[in-house]
């Protein structure tokens, strides 16, 4: 389960990389992006069947990408769907996360503290870090 930790670095491009590798491998990918749990609170709105349908989808992959990591603001609705769904692939399937904040960070950012330490726990044991360093940003390459 890598973190991937950066500013514009090459965090996506490496976290697309290894679901290509994963893909060549036959396991089944989810990529998703900030922003997606709008989505999935959407379909909470369409109903319970809707929504439990999604979250059903989400923990069946082999390996689910979360890319830009709480980039945005997560409501504590947000956080109980997050820790449900990290809860149930725990210790089943893998999940990469990639993120310009480090786990300590992640604390703050979810406002539920309880909820904000067992995500982070479930999601950094038995991680692997890989930190990409740098000061130029992959976009600004000519």
């Amino acid at each position: 389960m890598p973190l991937c930790k950066a500013l514009h670095n090459g965090k996506s491009f490496l976290v697309q990389a290894l679901r290509q590798a994963a893909c060549r491998r036959l396991l089944s990918t989810r990529y998703t992006a900030a922003g997606s749990a709008g989505r999935t609170q959407a379909g909470q709105s369409e109903g319970p069947e809707t929504f439990h349908r999604l979250r059903k989808q989400f923990i069946k992959y082999d390996l689910l990408i979360i890319d830009e990591w709480l980039l945005f603001p997560i409501t504590e609705e947000d956080s109980q769907l997050l820790l449900s769904l990290i809860d149930r692939r725990h210790d089943h399937q893998a999940t990469i996360v990639a993120s310009q904040y480090e786990p300590a960070e992640w604390l703050d950012q979810i406002p539920i503290p309880v909820a904000a330490e067992a995500i982070t726990d479930r999601l950094s044991s038995q991680a692997y870090r890989i930190i990409i360093k740098g000061k130029k940003s992959m976009r600004d390459v000519n």
